[in-house]
């Protein structure tokens, strides 16, 4: 998704960063043919997206435990059995299997 630029008008922020940190932002910058203003957004909207996107797994992981104990209610299974489907569903989710 192509990020779109701030405008002079937009809000401002002083930022403090920690030692060497300026300068690894300017090579990234470099690197990516961006400002550095823009890589730092870049890096802030990457960071934002992808917390959006664990939230949704989060959220579908705690529906699919939850279709599998009512499953599991209606069947005779011990708990040791339960933990083993579970474990197995959540390397599904994360993408191991």
């Amino acid at each position: 998704m192509p990020i779109k630029l701030p405008s002079r008008g937009s809000d401002q922020f002083q930022l403090r960063l920690p030692d060497g940190m300026r300068d690894r932002l300017k090579t990234r910058a470099e690197n990516n043919g961006r400002s550095m203003n823009t890589e730092i957004v870049a890096c802030i909207e990457a960071v934002l997206d992808r917390d959006g996107e664990a939230a949704s797994a989060s959220g579908e992981l705690a529906k699919l435990v939850s279709e599998l104990r009512g499953t599991l209610a209606s069947h005779d299974v011990t708990q040791r059995e339960l933990l083993r489907e579970f474990r197995a569903l959540s390397k599904l989710v994360k993408g191991e299997e």
